[in-house]
């Protein structure tokens, strides 16, 4: 971005830096999965600035929101929380017609799940890594697609085979918390998000 669109900074958004619109639709929602053992949301950037992923994602130009929560389960409050910094996101996506992108690690996943079961909020793309999820839970059916990244070396994704998303292969040796930092997954996900970057219909 930069310079290269012009002198104008705000041209990228069409002169209007209030509303702020992004024509492409370049909007990812990263949702990280549990944070034991003191149950803390991490630091703000932790994944969008401090991965392979997060950077690769800022290298091609893709706004990210960390959904910000304590990583607990069984925490009402911390679930609440998730749900609710999703429902914003949508609707800031909704809003300004954009595509919808979610990156959901291990119980961020179930998060994804649950609200896209529950809601029904239109989800372009859902990227699922080291996920929990089996065919007997919840859905995400309002997801236009579903790409799962499960991993031979990571015990707790291997029930996500038998979901209806599409599999995806990782680099050899990915554990349960390699997906954010494993070349061929964020390859796979940055070149489907470039594939179907456009405006909303």
């Amino acid at each position: 971005l930069g310079f290269r669109d012009g002198a104008n900074p705000y041209t990228y958004v069409r002169n209007n830096p209030i509303l702020a619109s992004d024509p492409l639709g370049l909007l990812t929602v990263i949702i990280h999965g549990m944070q034991p053992p003191g149950f803390q949301p991490p630091p703000p950037g932790t994944y969008s600035e401090r991965t392979l992923l997060g950077r690769t994602l800022s290298d091609i130009g893709e706004k990210t929101i960390e959904v910000n929560w304590n990583g607990n389960p069984f925490s009402d409050t911390g679930t609440a929380a998730a749900l609710s910094q999703l429902a914003d996101a949508a609707a800031q996506a909704q809003a300004a017609g954009e595509p919808l992108n979610i990156v959901a690690h291990s119980w961020g996943s179930v998060l994804a799940a649950n609200y896209s079961a529950g809601t029904g909020a239109r989800i372009d793309q859902l990227f699922t890594m080291g996920s929990p999820l089996t065919a007997a839970a919840a859905q995400p059916g309002s997801a236009d697609v579903w790409v799962n990244f499960p991993s031979p070396f990571d015990p707790i994704s291997w029930g996500s085979l038998t979901t209806g998303a599409e599999q995806a292969l990782t680099g050899f040796g990915v554990g349960h918390t390699g997906y954010w930092n494993d070349p061929k997954t964020v390859n796979e996900i940055t070149k489907r998000i470039l594939q179907r970057r456009n405006p909303r219909k």
